[in-house]
């Protein structure tokens, strides 16, 4: 049986310091070959496996996609935010001053009856699960943005819902959906980024608002988040019991009708 010719023709494009590797391993790799008596077609893959592990030891072996970025990440920082929307603000004079709320309604979007209901939910939430749910309405640039993080002590337990109805419009030129979030890292283990996806393609769409008015998106949106957090397992998708239409009721609590730090 004639032996298997690597040509350099054969070989990728590696680096020259590659090939001088290979070319210290091809002469023992055949005659291990020969005293194996392996045939061509066996002998051929297992040669290849070594020569795999030679380019890998030779640090020439392609790099992971995202190996620089931080565990959890599809993209780099800088850029993550730059698709996020508009710059961030600091504004602390626009935080409401006394006792600490769990709900600041700049735009008045929701009743002074509404803002107490959806406060005491939020307390016992926090009370039964330790996830601290928080609201913030806004117009951007009208908010207090990156300012919140520390008039609420934001942690890896906190979700921070802002309701956005400012003029801000991405690079495609179409109206953002009015729902943002910024969900800590221990809520992440909770609830999966997913579910906060289809929450807020649901309830923040131009359509729900539209229906059934901004209130409304948010208080279904606070209920959805509450139900699943106390779920056990949690939830992916928004229960169907929440969803508007399609023959279902959503419950009564929901009924009552009256960025993400980056570009909050």
């Amino acid at each position: 049986r004639r032996p298997i010719t690597c040509t350099m023709a054969a070989l990728p494009a590696f680096k020259v310091s590659a090939v001088l590797a290979l070319a210290l391993i091809l002469s023992p790799v055949a005659s291990l070959r020969l005293s194996m008596k392996l045939s061509p077609r066996r002998a051929f893959i297992r040669d290849l496996g070594a020569l795999g592990g030679v380019v890998g030891a030779a640090g020439l072996a392609p790099r992971p996609a995202f190996a620089d970025l931080p565990q959890g990440r599809s993209v780099p920082l800088d850029q993550r935010d730059k698709v996020r929307g508009p710059p961030g603000v600091n504004k602390p004079e626009l935080l409401p001053s006394g006792p600490k709320r769990g709900i600041i309604d700049l735009e008045k979007m929701l009743t002074s009856g509404q803002v107490t209901r959806l406060e005491g939910k939020l307390a016992k939430l926090e009370e039964e699960t330790g996830v601290k749910i928080r609201v913030l309405t806004q117009a951007y640039p009208n908010t207090p943005g990156l300012a919140i993080k520390d008039y609420w002590g934001v942690d890896g337990k906190t979700v921070v819902m802002v309701v956005d109805r400012g003029s801000y419009r991405g690079e495609s030129g179409a109206t953002p959906n009015i729902l943002n979030f910024n969900v800590g890292g221990d809520v992440d283990l909770m609830l999966p980024p997913v579910f906060f996806t289809r929450t807020r393609n649901l309830f923040g769409s131009n359509r729900f608002v539209k229906d059934e008015g901004e209130d409304r998106a948010i208080q279904s949106a606070v209920d959805a988040i509450s139900y699943c957090l106390r779920e056990e397992g949690g939830c992916s998708d928004v229960p169907p019991e929440f969803r508007p239409g399609d023959g279902i009721k959503a419950p009564n609590f929901i009924n009552n009708k009256s960025g993400i730090f980056e570009g909050v």
